[in-house]
């Protein structure tokens, strides 16, 4: 029964992502978002200022970000921006219920990721830095999901998190608010991170740091689909005159990080002609968006190569922007590519 359960919550998030109709879904599986009481105050908290610092340029246009280029489907969509995407289709996804006793799937309207941590103005660098929220609406969703008959009736087996950022974001995602929701009362939610690194512990020690029942989900990349785009797509350019190209900073916690990055910048300086490097933005900051007229991402339409080096961990969103770029990804670790 939990297998089923499970199945269900993914294949409806696979298909709210895609807006996709699936034989493997039978008609009777519906979903239900929590939208009474104080549910309301938790699904809107990350659209407004909870620091008089933040930034929340990256909710606009359903959590896609800024637009660029309508046309190119071109956004500027922040790496931890999963919920949004997520959110505001499901509201309006035909599979939604609002008779929660005929749903197979409970989603639970907390943006983790931006609960955890969230993008603010820094005064020391004249920049953007990322900063520690620490889960303060964790607790008050750990109630709320506790008080439900819905929750209640098979411990949170058929509720669906999103969590938005990356497993193993440890400074993140481990502080104790967020903890307690990840191990303990959703312990047994279907959780969708941006990767899965639960397989590389021991036993239990994975479980009972974080839950179980995680699943890996993509970066969201700054492509978006819809109507309005048209050919030739971004993949489909063929006018690539740099061989090689790399979008992104020096920055990493991770010292080989450091140092592989690092390189890479030295080598596209020292061959101009082969290799050339951008960064995402003011200061180096992924916020490309506070310098005008500055696209990153177009050095990458015009690349053969995309260097893709690793950061604080080893999955990274240009990865994914690159492939949707038609760009040929160049990976430095095993498990970037897998």
């Amino acid at each position: 029964k939990v297998v089923k359960m499970k199945r269900i919550a993914i294949l409806l998030f696979l298909f709210i992502l895609t807006n996709s109709i699936s034989s493997q879904l039978k008609k009777n599986n519906y979903f239900y978002i929590y939208d009474t009481g104080y549910w309301v105050n938790i699904s809107v908290a990350s659209l407004y200022k909870r620091d008089p610092n933040e930034r929340l340029d990256n909710q606009l246009n359903n959590g896609a970000g800024p637009l660029v280029n309508i046309s190119n489907g071109a956004y500027h969509t922040d790496q931890y921006q999963l919920f949004s995407m997520i959110y505001y289709r499901a509201l309006k996804d035909y599979r939604r219920t609002l008779d929660p006793s005929k749903a197979t799937t409970f989603l639970i309207p907390y943006d983790f990721a931006t609960d955890a941590a969230y993008y603010k103005n820094c005064q020391k660098t004249a920049g953007v830095c990322y900063d520690f929220r620490k889960c303060p609406l964790a607790p008050k969703v750990e109630e709320l999901l506790l008080a439900s008959p819905w929750y209640r009736r098979n411990y949170g087996h058929d509720h669906l998190l999103i969590v938005g950022m990356n497993y193993a974001m440890d400074h993140y995602i481990l502080k104790p608010k967020c903890k307690s929701l990840l191990a303990g009362t959703c312990r047994n939610c279907t959780k969708f991170a941006i990767d899965d690194y639960s397989y590389m512990y021991s036993g239990d020690a994975g479980i009972n740091a974080r839950g179980d029942f995680w699943h890996a989900a993509p970066f969201p990349a700054d492509f978006h689909w819809s109507s309005h785009v048209t050919r030739p797509y971004p993949w489909e350019n063929t006018d690539r005159p740099i061989i090689v190209s790399y979008v992104g900073s020096q920055r990493s916690y991770y010292g080989p990080a450091r140092r592989l990055r690092g390189s890479i910048v030295h080598y596209c300086e020292m061959h101009p002609n082969f290799c050339m490097h951008n960064s995402y933005g003011l200061n180096g900051t992924r916020f490309s968006f506070k310098v005008d007229g500055h696209n990153p991402l177009q050095l990458s339409v015009r690349s053969v190569f995309c260097f893709q080096p690793i950061g604080d961990l080893m999955t990274r969103k240009g990865l994914f922007d690159s492939i949707l770029l038609g760009c040929i990804p160049v990976v430095f670790d095993p498990l970037t590519a897998a």
